[in-house]
């Protein structure tokens, strides 16, 4: 499992602004996760740029998918939010094949 998506199951989120690793709702971080996050940083920081596609969802149920240029959880979210303002999203692992 992708460290991303450990995190992702947490029921937390990520997010990388300019040099900084952003994790949220800070409520839900417990000091063994913020040693986690801290032991996989660069792991996630990575990771948080590689996200083409996003999963939005209403009510829990998806509606569509966004595919793209690479961009952050919190533009992803904003682009959903433009059009339904109760969207959430969450990033969808590439699968490259050759």
């Amino acid at each position: 499992m992708a460290a991303i998506d450990y995190l992702t199951d947490q029921g937390l989120t990520v997010q990388v602004v300019g040099d900084r690793l952003m994790v949220a709702p800070s409520g839900k971080l417990t000091p063994d996760l913020r040693q986690w996050i801290k032991e996989h940083r660069i792991e996630l920081m990575d990771e948080a740029r590689l996200y083409r596609c996003w999963r939005i969802y209403r009510g829990g149920k998806p509606i569509g998918t966004m595919v793209g240029a690479p961009i952050t959880y919190a533009t992803a979210l904003g682009h959903a939010r433009f059009r339904w303002d109760d969207a959430e999203v969450y990033p969808v692992r590439e699968s490259h094949s050759e």
